[in-house]
Formats: structure tokens, sequence, C-alpha cells
């Protein structure tokens, strides 16, 4: 699996940043990081540290997209 950085040292699966990019555009980035954040505490272990990280990505992800689309 591939993984991407973000942050010493902390990695994310590219599944996560998929997600969070899905999230982010169909809900928003403050919604996504809410059901993100519920699931990641949801989970055994609590990783909502990593959360802003992968929102903040796939909101980037989703600004370059509509830039590119023009």
């Amino acid at each position: 699996m591939r993984m991407i950085t973000l942050g010493d040292p902390e990695t994310v699966p590219d599944s996560a940043v998929e997600l969070a990019y899905a999230l982010v555009r169909t809900v928003g980035a403050a919604e996504a990081r809410d059901l993100i954040v519920h699931g990641i505490r949801s989970a055994p272990n609590d990783r909502s540290d990593v959360v802003d990280g992968w929102v903040a990505l796939a909101a980037g992800m989703d600004v370059l997209a509509r830039a590119t689309r023009h």
C-alpha cells in the first residue's frame, strides 16, 4: 500500500486521502472533518491527530481540480 506522509512520523494511506477528498467535495471541509473525526474516534485507536492534514490535503486537491477545469 502506498502511503502519503503528512508530517513526521505520520503517514496516511491513499484510500484515506481519497475518502477525505470525496467527502470534502460532497459535504464541504467542516462536515468532512466532523465525519472523519467521528469515524476515527469510534475506531479502537484514536487517531484524530491526523484528520486535519487529511482534510487540508483533500481541500487543496479540490481547489486544484476546480482551477484546472477552466
